[in-house]
């Protein structure tokens, strides 16, 4: 049997059964090509077979990795509430198509095309409950593979109040325990803001964005501890202390139309020291300051 390709032969005669011959598509063309068997009996006779045509493609065998993707937020076990972003990683051999978010198996948003994927959700379009959520990756070969599933839990309950903030007409009192006390208009207490460190709290005073600052005095008789400015955001925590070195009562503060902050010193030498607008973290002594009243 002799096989034939495009009419030329293709390997010798094969003269045992089961007859056949190998061949290398690399070494052909790309595109159509004919393939013929010729069969010969001991007479010599011929008989040709019908023709087959196959198409050559030599180029990279086809892409059947399917892509990885996992979810990364929200973990599962969560409640959500209020508008959140759901995100995925996905990662594939040959590069991701894209990746489609599902909530309970129904599309959520449109497909991602583009890393870091993601999609915003709004929980209170759902119901309360349990729900999940997938993400589904896809390359350009169609390959597909959906992630583990995210169970999250809905809740529909109101999210918490902003933070308290400062307002006009709000009372401040400092204490001598170091505290200072933050009370409504009508005298009713509001919160007591405790500060980091020890000693009396004295002199209080905002500056022009609403923070508070507060010195505090000796938190002993030798002074080791305290002497130093504490200062409170709008919300009322504690933003950190600065300054070291007064020995007899940092007290009275003032701001001026620039932002410098000056502190008084109420006994003593009566010292008054200036710090500059954004760098009262510096630390301080008194010895060169300039005394006097405040």
């Amino acid at each position: 049997m002799q096989f034939k390709l495009d009419g030329g032969n293709l390997g010798g005669e094969d003269t045992s059964a089961p007859y056949a011959v190998s061949w290398d598509t690399s070494t052909a063309g790309e595109g159509p090509h004919t393939l013929t068997a010729v069969g010969r009996d001991p007479l010599g006779l011929q008989y040709t077979s019908n023709a087959v045509t196959v198409m050559v493609s030599n180029g990279p065998p086809p892409d059947t990795s399917p892509p990885t993707v996992t979810l990364t937020s929200p973990t599962s076990g969560s409640t959500v509430s209020g508008p959140i972003e759901v995100r995925a990683t996905a990662s594939d051999d040959v590069g991701v198509a894209g990746v489609q978010f599902k909530l309970d198996d129904a599309d959520l948003g449109g497909e991602d095309t583009t890393a870091p994927y993601a999609v915003s959700w709004d929980p209170s379009t759902a119901s309360e409950g349990p729900h999940t959520l997938t993400a589904v990756a896809r390359d350009d070969a169609g390959n597909m593979t959906t992630s583990e599933p995210v169970t999250v839990t809905v809740s529909h309950a109101p999210p918490p109040p902003p933070p308290a903030t400062f307002a006009p007409g709000d009372v401040f009192v400092s204490l001598e325990t170091g505290s200072v006390q933050w009370r409504s208009p009508d005298g009713t207490l509001h919160a007591e803001l405790v500060g980091q460190v020890p000693g009396a709290a004295e002199g209080i005073r905002f500056d022009a964005t609403g923070n508070l600052y507060v010195t505090h005095w000796c938190a002993d008789e030798a002074c080791t501890t305290g002497n130093t400015v504490e200062k409170f955001n709008t919300n009322g925590v504690s933003q950190g202390t600065f300054g070291s070195g007064y020995n007899c009562d940092p007290h009275a503060l003032a701001f001026d139309t620039a932002g410098s902050l000056y502190v008084g010193q109420a006994h003593c030498t009566g010292a008054i020291l200036k710090l500059s607008p954004g760098s009262p973290s510096i630390e301080y002594t008194v010895a060169a300051e300039n005394a006097g009243s405040f």
